[in-house]
């Protein structure tokens, strides 16, 4: 048996979703500053599989433009604001990316652990934190306990 069966064993099967997406469109901004060291500004609006063709039929119709599934780029003559009002009216693009139709971000306060009325609330399921080093001296290990995580080692 494999050293790392005796650790792992028993554990609950994981399956990370697919969160990429399926079709990109950088849209450069001729209106807006590059970011330090970018020849110019851009947003990528992402596309998920799903509704695909009608999504990109619905962006080019916003945007006035002609776009196919070929294309991977296109240039506006707005800023990051100006192309969020074109596209969504009334969300804000984040980071330089977004995704269409409109997905907000989950907050990262939504997953950290926190206490309500003095109680720890902890998932249902364990968090399992790989580390070479040993648990006491885990960076995140002690961030984990900073939130009040309960933490537990298996040798």
């Amino acid at each position: 048996m494999r050293k790392w069966k005796e650790h792992w064993g028993g554990m609950p099967k994981f399956v990370a979703e697919n969160k990429r997406p399926f079709h990109t469109l950088r849209v450069i901004l001729t209106k807006q500053t590059p970011p330090a060291g970018k020849s110019h500004a851009f947003v990528t609006v992402h596309f998920q599989e799903e509704g695909l063709e009608h999504n990109v039929a619905e962006v080019a119709e916003k945007l006035g433009q002609t776009l196919t599934l070929a294309t991977e780029q296109i240039t506006l003559n707005t800023d990051e604001q100006g192309l969020a009002d074109l596209l969504f009216a009334g969300h804000k693009i984040g980071h330089h990316s977004t995704w269409f139709p409109w997905k907000g971000n989950d907050p990262h306060s939504k997953y950290v652990y926190r206490q309500e009325a003095g109680r720890v609330v902890n998932p249902e399921y364990p968090v399992y934190i790989i580390s070479k080093g040993p648990m006491e001296t885990s960076f995140d290990g002690s961030c984990f306990r900073a939130y009040g995580g309960a933490l537990h080692h298996r040798r």
